[in-house]
């Protein structure tokens, strides 16, 4: 197994996903503590980012079929996010709908070009026998790097809030704020405190998009080693040489012996083979 292009696509997969968790997270934090919106409207607000996500990774999927590489994608993707992650720390109160729509667009973007090509990239450096472990260890990796990293930045949004309070809101019980909760603080500031509470708030919220910017920029050097390898000679997807081709037709094997450990219906794994196989024909005909 190539250990560096496993590492590498580890550590970049754990990085983007990272990011991703924080704006999800903290975003909605933004509108509905700082902007005072309602939980629909807030997810209404995250809307720009989503849409361009989708339309920018169709938009990758075809750049990567047609040049055959990941690493440059990958590297605009974490160049990106660095720099929407950065004008996310300059969220206030008074931002512009404008800003933030057109922040969201731009970390769209980096999503939908960078989440997808971690796992093409391990795919395309390993051996056939060898891709499950590499994917396993890529889902692993990301799945305690989110988890690490969203405890970090809480701890960061909280310890910011926690010295930000008394100074901008001196007034104000701080302890009564936080235990009150970032959606119903409200209920027990008064209209004289209210502007400092959510300057606090919204300054605890940059703080942790620091953290966010600083992850993207550690995505432009982990995806120097994803390795260069031109994944249209590889056959990444596979190749439908009947159900048995290329990678998918060792992957569609698995899937049906799957089906006869019980653990699911042999039917229902043998459809959706049969499903993937078809979907295969069709993409690489």
């Amino acid at each position: 197994m190539k250990v560096k292009a496993t590492w590498s696509s580890a550590l970049t997969q754990s990085f983007l996903l990272t990011i991703v968790y924080c704006a999800s997270f903290f975003l909605p934090i933004c509108f509905q503590a700082v902007r005072g919106r309602s939980p629909m409207m807030s997810g209404v607000f995250l809307l720009p980012s989503i849409g361009t996500q989708l339309l920018t990774a169709l938009v990758g999927g075809s750049l990567v079929q047609s040049t055959g590489y990941v690493i440059p994608y990958v590297m605009l993707s974490g160049a990106i996010g660095a720099i929407s992650n950065g004008l996310f720390s300059t969220f206030s109160p008074t931002t512009s709908t404008g800003k933030l729509v057109g922040y969201q667009i731009l970390n769209g973007v980096r999503r939908g070009l960078g989440m997808q090509m971690p796992l093409i990239a391990v795919q395309a450096s390993l051996k056939p026998e060898d891709v499950a472990i590499g994917i396993s260890i890529v889902v692993f990796a990301q799945s305690l790097g989110t988890s690490i990293m969203l405890a970090v930045s809480g701890a960061i949004f909280q310890t910011s809030l926690e010295s930000e309070l008394p100074k901008q809101a001196p007034f104000a019980d701080a302890a009564a704020i936080i235990a009150a909760g970032a959606t119903h603080f409200r209920d027990v500031v008064s209209d004289r405190d209210l502007p400092g509470v959510l300057a606090a708030h919204s300054i605890a919220i940059d703080r942790a998009f620091y953290l966010a910017a600083g992850v993207s920029g550690l995505v432009v050097f982990t995806s120097l080693f994803l390795g260069w390898v031109d994944v249209r000679e590889k056959g990444v997807a596979g190749r439908a040489d009947g159900v048995g081709g290329g990678d998918v037709g060792l992957e569609l094997q698995s899937l049906r012996k799957y089906g006869d450990t019980g653990l699911l219906p042999n039917g229902l794994c043998n459809a959706v083979a049969v499903a993937m196989a078809e979907a295969a024909r069709r993409w690489y005909s």
